[in-house]
Formats: structure tokens, C-alpha cells, sequence
């Protein structure tokens, strides 16, 4: 694949963005900021190469803004609105909140709930310093650089465990009746962005839910590892709203068999015009790729879908996807502020760039309501074991609730392998010890955890539910 862009691009779904407070600003202050900002949008915007901010316009908005220097960040925004929908000119308060998935927190990485033991560890987050340390979940923190926790609030603890990145915190926890002591340094922290799991025998389901971490392309290497030659993949895409442009791309070239152009990004033409990026090839040999989208499918995660599909051959199944097609680069200006500038347009192969029109599913499928749904099964009787093997009404209506939470493709009438994966899989989750029957415990909390997702008002995964299907 060729080398990917060294300036930070993202491809995020930015959501309800203010443009953020103004400091007693003077006129002359506002007006050189406006200056700048619009010598940088001249300079780097997509839209601006063929419809600049004229030095005409610059002039009026200047003079405007020496009398009412507080309109700054209204007269930069309203002219990025008329370029495109997705650049902004932001105070750094407003977009450290706004980009809090790019920009995570500082702290060590570590989930603690309170017990009468005092503070349990009860999750440590993969590639963060706690881990990178040996912190491990069930460890009882005792004192933070020598100050002990208990009694403290949870609020309290928080704040002795986060700082600034870069910052050192001695953890101090109890392990098996010793205790022992961690040297660390703060960093920034992020969430995992990858999740995967095998759903039947040779169906493998990942979960991506954006592209914002360092650690994500690598996580995903490591998921797809676990893949056999032939296996399906269900790569779940939905709700991710994108992220930096280089770890979509690079998660698209894991995946694909062949060398084949994925896309090409659309650059002004004085900074190149277009180029295209090829994928290296080698990527599994699966019998399908399914690639779960729906409305809020965005940016990065659409360009995915989009290569995946269009030089990969995968099927799109959901809904119709966001139709964010343009990037941005993050730039901080001297004064603090940042001007988020849309800088490219992303094409694919067939399809070329989606902004505003978004990607169409090759099967489109719609979530139901589980009420719906658990309105029209059978019902289930929780008190009759279900042998592996046996053919049953109470086979079916068990399978229709695996399939309603996910576990299964379709409902039958047969205890088959399948179906004792998924029943399997369910009772993992449910922190239940897996059977070769379905005994009354599992039953009970089959149709519990149903009827309370159709009590809230929860939707039935049934795109999931037809992606297994389909794979099956």
C-alpha cells in the first residue's frame, strides 16, 4: 500500500458542535485572528482553491470585528458554512470536548468499583500504563503516591489517578495478602475500538467502533488472526462515526486478497490533485465478508465499507450509511484556537465521493422493535429441559430468543450444533457454565433477558441476526 498522509486527517461525524466562548477579545485581536484563520482556509480548504475568502471580504469582516470583537468565531463559521458542512472554527475548550474521542484523557487506565474491601480493580484498559505495568483487574488499590484511598469518594480517587499526560503516580494495591507498588506515567487513555467474538463454528463477528486510536489497526490484526482459511467474517461498522483517514485504509488493506486500487483521495491541485492507494494484497481467504452499516455508519467508517465493498467484493447489510465523504485536517492556530478544514474528498472505485448521498446496503434490513418481535414466538417453557438433538416446539421458541439477542441466524425446530454454539455463547455471557442441554436455569434467564429487552423498549439486532443467516 502506498505510504499514507503524514498531516493527521480525520473522517469524524462531529455532532451539536457551539463554536465556543470568547475571552475579552479587543477588536484589534479579533480582527488579526480573523486574518489568520482566513489565510489558512485560503491556503488549505478543498472549497476555498475555487472560492476563497476574497481580501474584499476580509476587509469588511475585519472592520466589522473592531467594533464587535465577540463575533469572531460567528463570522469565521458562517464563512466555512458556505464551503461545506463539516469545517469549523472552534475555541480549544470547545473542541477538546467536542473531539473527546480523538483527544481521550489522561490517567493510568484503570476501572475501579467500590466493595467493602475498599476499591476493587475491576478493569484494566489494554495498552494503557496500568496494564503496560502489570496492574490486573481484582488487584484492591490501597494508596496513590503514598496517600491511602480508603474512605476517599470515588470523585476524590479520580482525581489522584488522573493528571497530565506525561506526569508520574506511584500505585500502591494489594495482590493474594501482599502488597505492591507501580511506577507509572500518566498517558493519554483511550477505550478499546475493537471487539470480536465467534458467533458459530466458522462465523466470526468484529465489532469496530471507530478509528480514533493508535492501537486500533493493531487490535484488529490481532482479531483477524484468529480467522481460518474459509471462515465468514461479520465486520460490524455500524454507529462508527470515523475517525483518522490512515487507520481505515490500513485496516481495508488487512482484508483485502488482492492488489487492487481501494480509492482515490481528492487533494486541491496544488497540493497534488488526486492519488490513488492501492491495497498490498494478502489478506485472508474468507468464503464471505458481510459489513454491518447503518444511518450513523460516517466518515472513515464508510470509506471501509465503501473499499471493502467495491474492491473486495463484500456485502453491505443495514442501512443506508451517514454520507460523509470529505476529510479534515486539525489545525491549531496561533492564538489556541482550531480550524477543523475540510481538505480532501474520498472516491472510490465505482461509486467515486458519497458526501450527502451516503452508501446504499446490497440487503437492506431494518432494527424491530423486541416487543414486536417477542410478540410473534412461541412461548417457551423454562421448566423442561431441551436435549441436544431433540426436535421441538420449545426447540423453536428457545432458538427464537438466541436469534432475537443475536446468538443465532434464524430460529428451527432442531437442537442442532448451531444452535448449541449460540446457546453456548449465550451462557457466557450471561455468567451461566456451558451445558450440552438447555437446563431450566438457562431457559429462565433466556426468556428474562428477553422480556426485559422488550420491557425497555430495546430494538432486536436484526441485522446481526440476518448477516448469521447469510454466513450460515
Amino acid at each position: 500500500m502506498k505510504q499514507l498522509f503524514r498531516r493527521i486527517f480525520t473522517c469524524l461525524l462531529a455532532l451539536s458542535l457551539a463554536v465556543g466562548p470568547v475571552f475579552a477579545l479587543d477588536g484589534a485581536e479579533a480582527a488579526r485572528r480573523f486574518r489568520q484563520a482566513a489565510r489558512a482556509i485560503n491556503r488549505e480548504g478543498l472549497i476555498a482553491e475555487t472560492e476563497p475568502i476574497t481580501d474584499e471580504e476580509i476587509v469588511a469582516a475585519c472592520a466589522l470585528l473592531e467594533k464587535s470583537p465577540d463575533r469572531i468565531y460567528e463570522l469565521v463559521n458562517g464563512f466555512l458554512s458556505r464551503m461545506d458542512s463539516h469545517s469549523m472554527y472552534l475555541a480549544p475548550v470547545t473542541y477538546g470536548s467536542s473531539f473527546a474521542s480523538l483527544s481521550g484523557y489522561a490517567g493510568v487506565g484503570v476501572v475501579v468499583r467500590y466493595t467493602a474491601g475498599g476499591f476493587l480493580v475491576e478493569a484494566v484498559t489494554p495498552h494503557a500504563p496500568a496494564e503496560q505495568a502489570g496492574v490486573q483487574v481484582g488487584d484492591r488499590l490501597r494508596a496513590v503516591d503514598g496517600k491511602a484511598v480508603d474512605g476517599l469518594a470515588l470523585d476524590d480517587l479520580t482525581a489522584l489517578l488522573r493528571g497530565e499526560a506525561g506526569s508520574a503516580v506511584r500505585l500502591t494495591v494489594e495482590r493474594e495478602g501482599k502488597e505492591l507498588s507501580f511506577d507509572l506515567t500518566r498517558a493519554v487513555v483511550r477505550q478499546p475500538e475493537v471487539a470480536s467474538r465467534e458467533l458459530a463454528a466458522g462465523v466470526w463477528y468484529i465489532a469496530i467502533d471507530g478509528f480514533t486510536s493508535e492501537y486500533t489497526t493493531g487490535d484488529f490484526a490481532d482479531a483477524l488472526d484468529a480467522l481460518g482459511e474459509g471462515d465468514d467474517l461479520i465486520l460490524d461498522l455500524r454507529d462508527n462515526g470515523g475517525g483518522v483517514v490512515d487507520y481505515a485504509l490500513t485496516v481495508a488493506d488487512l482484508l483485502l486478497e488482492e492488489q487492487t486500487v481501494m480509492c482515490t483521495m481528492r487533494v486541491r491541485d496544488d497540493q497534488g490533485g488526486g492519488v490513488a492507494y492501492t491495497s498490498a494484497g494478502g489478506g485472508p481467504d474468507l468464503d464471505d465478508l458481510i459489513v454491518l452499516v447503518n444511518e450513523d455508519t460516517a466518515s472513515a467508517a464508510e470509506l471501509l465499507a465503501g473499499i471493502l465493498h467495491e474492491a473486495g467484493g463484500a456485502t453491505l447489510l443495514g442501512e443506508t450509511t451517514y454520507g460523509k465523504g470529505q476529510g479534515q485536517y486539525h489545525m491549531e492556530m496561533p492564538c489556541g484556537d482550531i480550524l477543523v478544514i475540510t481538505a480532501l474528498a474520498m472516491e472510490l472505485p465505482q461509486t467515486g465521493c458519497w458526501e450527502g448521498v451516503g452508501l446504499t446496503p446490497d440487503v437492506e434490513v431494518e432494527l424491530q422493535k423486541m416487543s414486536d418481535a417477542l410478540a410473534g414466538c412461541a412461548p417457551l417453557d423454562t421448566e423442561t429441559p431441551i436435549a441436544y438433538g431433540e426436535r421441538s416446539q420449545n426447540v423453536r421458541a428457545m432458538t427464537e430468543r438466541l436469534m432475537l439477542l443475536g446468538y443465532l441466524g434464524e430460529a428451527t425446530d432442531t437442537f442442532t450444533t448451531p444452535v448449541l454454539s449460540a446457546l453456548r455463547a449465550f451462557q457466557e455471557d450471561a455468567g451461566l457454565s456451558t451445558t450440552i442441554g438447555a437446563y431450566p436455569e438457562t431457559l429462565s434467564m433466556l426468556s428474562k433477558n428477553v422480556e426485559s429487552a422488550a420491557t425497555k423498549s430495546y430494538y432486536t439486532d436484526s441485522q446481526l441476526t440476518a448477516a448469521l443467516a447469510r454466513a450460515a
